[in-house]
């Protein structure tokens, strides 16, 4: 009663965390409400440690479900093993019966062969006996000569020697065969006991098995509840992520920035690798984010040698550090074809700034950028963008 009432205080727990990791996730802020990128920033770092929690705890649970797995395939085994030892003892059991029988068998042969053969002597003795009760007259005037009356009772004699031998003989193969039964018989006790004890074994690890399998049964509940939990946060990451990619095109429309999509100068054709996210490139950027896109441009459009020197760094606002160990000139006048490095942060939690290719300067003093990942991991090219507005900033050429 106290294993089943755990069992089912387990459960409820189960439940309990089950209903707490999905609730979590609805607890995450409605990004309905966010109403700033520092906002909306929040939002989504908030979700995605959110998710990253939550995976980390699914593969602490996964840790626990192969510890558990790992224990439920030993027991299987061991079950396995039991029972094969229990069909051995029964098959073992049933030709030491099959013996017993014989053995059995055998000794009635025998039990009828010496009771023929005491019958035998029996008649041998009584007829000796009466031979000997008459006389030598009368003995020799009943037969033909005095020859057969010797070879008679020499035949008698014998018979008599070799009756008894035989008689030996046969008891002592029915006491050999008595002992042997008698040690079938014990065989067949400890066989019998042996089974009894590798069944109380197997029902033991049987138990101990479907305890296991409730546990793992249990903790991949969780597991999957934990994952879903974690997927829901990624979602809300990935809308909040939209909403702030939304956000900062109508902060280019409230600059009067004119912003337009197109061909992207060859860099998603360039290899397979740019046709992936967030993947280590030819330069050590990740791929389809603003660094990547620029360095790009500079290798294979602008022929400039120029990599990654310390990743996984390399984040948009190191690129005047690493403009320098290259030997380029990082300057605050705009010039076509310049790479411009906005330091950040652009917005509350923005700790990476941003590149982009400077494609025009204009006579206001305003560019014409074109850059990746303004618009989630896609090309575009904005107009009328006043660096200023996006906080400290510098020209690589």
């Amino acid at each position: 009663m106290q294993k089943i009432l755990m069992q089912k205080y387990s459960t409820f727990n189960r439940s309990i965390i089950i209903f707490c990791l999905i609730l979590s996730v609805f607890l995450l802020p409605f990004t309905s409400f966010a109403a700033t990128l520092d906002d909306l920033e929040q939002q989504k770092n908030a979700a995605t440690q959110k998710a990253n929690d939550l995976k980390n705890q699914a593969a602490s649970k996964q840790s626990n479900i192969n510890s558990i797995a790992a224990l439920v395939k030993k027991l299987s085994s061991d079950i396995a093993s039991y029972q094969s030892q229990i069909n051995t003892t029964q098959k073992n059991m049933a030709a030491n019966e099959q013996s017993i029988i014989e053995t059995e068998s055998q000794i009635q042969v025998k039990q009828a062969e010496l009771e023929m053969n005491m019958k035998k002597q029996a008649e041998a003795i009584q007829t000796m006996y009466v031979m000997g009760r008459k006389s030598t007259i009368e003995t020799l005037i009943a037969s033909d000569s005095f020859s057969e009356v010797m070879a008679r009772q020499q035949y008698l004699s014998a018979l008599s020697e070799k009756i008894e031998s035989m008689m030996k003989e046969i008891k002592q193969l029915k006491a050999d065969l008595e002992a042997k039964r008698d040690s079938l018989k014990q065989r067949k006790l400890e066989l019998s006991v042996q089974k009894e004890q590798l069944v109380t074994f197997k029902a033991t690890i049987t138990s101990q098995k479907s305890e296991q399998d409730t546990l793992l049964n249990g903790a991949l509940s969780e597991k999957n509840a934990i994952l879903a939990a974690a997927k829901q946060a990624e979602k809300e990451a990935t809308h909040l992520s939209q909403a702030i990619y939304d956000e900062l095109r109508r902060q280019s429309e409230s600059n009067n920035e004119i912003v337009t999509t197109g061909s992207d100068q060859g860099y998603s054709a360039y290899s397979a690798i740019h046709r992936t996210i967030d993947q280590p490139d030819e330069w050590q950027f990740l791929t389809r984010e603003c660094v990547s896109y620029t360095a790009y441009y500079m290798n294979v459009i602008q022929k400039k040698p120029f990599h990654n020197m310390f990743p996984p760094g390399g984040d948009a606002n190191d690129w005047p550090q690493l403009a320098r160990q290259q030997k380029y000139s990082v300057s605050k006048n705009a010039r076509e074809g310049a790479i411009i490095s906005w330091k950040g942060p652009l917005f509350s939690g923005d700790r990476w700034g941003h590149v982009a290719v400077v494609e025009k300067v204009n006579s206001d003093g305003t560019i014409k950028v074109s850059e990746y990942n303004r618009i989630r991991y896609s090309y575009s090219e904005r107009d009328n963008v006043n660096p200023g507005s996006y906080g400290e900033y510098w020209y690589i050429y």
